[in-house]
């Protein structure tokens, strides 16, 4: 089996990733452990992505997985919301002429493509359709326009229908659509009842360091390497600093909560909007009591999770979530937005506190309310531990790719 697996975004193991280029997020950590799991269980992929400066163009990561880099042009203008401006567009514009060069050098059987809410995939998904009419396509929708992106200014705005039909366009030549919900499959198939034979669920996952990661020595260098304080409960959000994370939100809820001397707050990850986070810390006198790691290897987070007492998802909009159960699984408590993907993993009261995602001050509550009941909180994570460690593990998720690829 064959595959060539086509998107933007992938994690490169790397202690730098500068923030022109879009740090990391989980669908890139996601997609990644996918392709390393199936690369384990024999199955070859071409993968065509981005990349940034100073990873090399071509990486072979196994007999059955390479890495191809195709950024063809970066311009000098920063964005705050993709990092540079034209980045996606740069992306499509390499991998389309990558894709013309190698053409005929693979006989691939499938191409699995991942969207994200952005144009730069679906686009490269229809020339794929076109240009090699032979070889079904499978698209991983890992934000869907259609129910859960929100547009994050004017510009967006105006092109959001656009992406919208572009991706219905996309299920119509898709031979199969992975989601990572029931709730979302639902939704897809009552609107596209034509194509519903096309939906499969096949959830995020847990990565394995951080279902067998204990708290050790490992975890008090990670400490002082970023300066945590020892003496105060910190309350922690991970993710990219852009706006549909919500770090905005994140940084008013921190301020409701600045005059409680026992709570450090820090933020795990870069991103296109970091100066403006920056200005804001400064802006509400928090320097003392917040912290910004910059961007962060995957593999230091769960050592970061197992020093904070409580995860925060502030997000406009999330398909799935994949950091609040790698909370789980440090046992630490998740305070989320009731949106997308964290309503389907999470129950309020029960496995965790859902907060209406722009309302701080709820936030700022319910981080309080978590904190100060201590009844609550191992209640919680006695329940989450139960109902979503044993659920989103590689044994029970990732076979499922193995019979979506028999075709």
């Amino acid at each position: 089996m064959k595959v060539l697996r086509v998107t933007p975004h992938y994690y490169f193991n790397s202690d730098y990733w500068p923030s022109e280029f879009d740090p990391i997020g989980g669908m890139q950590v996601q997609i990644k452990n996918i392709s390393e799991w199936l690369a384990n269980n024999g199955i070859f992929q071409d993968i065509v992505t981005m990349g940034f400066p100073g990873i090399e163009n071509e990486i072979k990561i196994n007999d059955n997985l390479y890495l191809h880099s195709t950024r063809s042009f970066t311009l000098p203008f920063k964005s705050k919301y993709t990092g540079t401006i034209m980045l996606d567009e740069s992306w499509v514009f390499g991998t389309i002429k990558w894709l013309l060069k190698n053409k005929n050098k693979k006989d691939y059987n499938l191409i699995h493509i991942h969207g994200s809410g952005v144009i730069g995939p679906y686009i490269v998904a229809l020339f794929l359709n076109k240009f090699f009419k032979n070889i079904p396509i499978i698209t991983s929708i890992h934000c869907s326009r259609t129910f859960t992106y929100e547009p994050m200014n004017l510009v967006d705005k105006i092109i959001h229908p656009i992406v919208k039909k572009i991706e219905k366009k996309v299920i119509t030549i898709s031979k199969s659509i992975v989601l990572t919900s029931e709730k979302m499959s639902k939704k897809f198939k009552e609107s596209f009842i034509e194509h519903e034979d096309k939906f499969v669920v096949i959830s995020d996952c847990l990565a394995q360091h951080h279902l067998k990661h204990k708290k050790s020595i490992c975890c008090d260098i990670i400490a002082d390497k970023y300066s945590l304080p020892k003496d105060k409960k910190i309350i922690l959000f991970v993710g990219r600093v852009a706006h549909e994370k919500g770090w905005d939100i994140f940084l008013k809820m921190a301020n409701n909560l600045k005059k409680r001397d026992d709570l450090f707050f820090l933020v795990c990850g870069d991103g296109p909007q970091h100066e403006d986070l920056v200005e804001g810390v400064l802006k509400y006198g928090l320097e003392n009591k917040f912290g910004i790691t910059g961007f962060i290897s995957h593999d230091e987070v769960a050592c970061i999770m197992k020093n904070a007492s409580v995860l925060v998802m502030p997000s406009r909009h999330e398909e799935f979530g994949g950091a609040s159960i790698e909370a789980v699984a440090a046992e630490i408590p998740v305070v989320a937005s009731s949106v997308g993907g964290l309503l389907n993993i999470f129950k309020n009261e029960y496995n965790g506190l859902l907060v209406e995602s722009t309302n701080d001050k709820a936030f700022a509550d319910a981080v309080e309310r978590i904190i100060e009941d201590d009844i609550l909180r191992m209640e919680i994570i006695k329940r989450a531990t139960i109902d979503i460690t044993s659920k989103y593990i590689p044994k029970k998720v990732y076979p499922h790719y193995l019979k979506l690829y028999e075709i």
